[in-house]
């Protein structure tokens, strides 16, 4: 039985749980940019460090659909373009 404290605010307040996902993803992605030019200790191999956003690419691609992944590593990648 899921009824937790969350779930009856949720179900109080249904427009709360889309604005906490856009939240989750925005600071998640902000995270991975922040991260990107830092060179942790022992997260390189051959002098090449992790590629934070296309890491979150692939993390946030898990569930959806076969276009929407793609079109949105084009985007983020269009967008670190500049």
């Amino acid at each position: 039985m899921r009824n937790s404290a969350l779930d009856n605010f949720f179900d109080q307040y249904p427009i709360a749980r889309p604005l906490v996902n856009w939240g989750v993803t925005v600071v998640s992605v902000w995270v991975c940019l922040i991260l990107l030019p830092s060179r942790l200790p022992g997260m390189e191999l051959a002098g090449i460090g992790p590629n934070w956003l296309l890491v979150w690419v692939v993390a946030w691609s898990v569930k959806r659909s076969v276009l929407e992944g793609p079109l949105q590593g084009w985007c983020w990648g269009c967008f670190r373009m500049g």
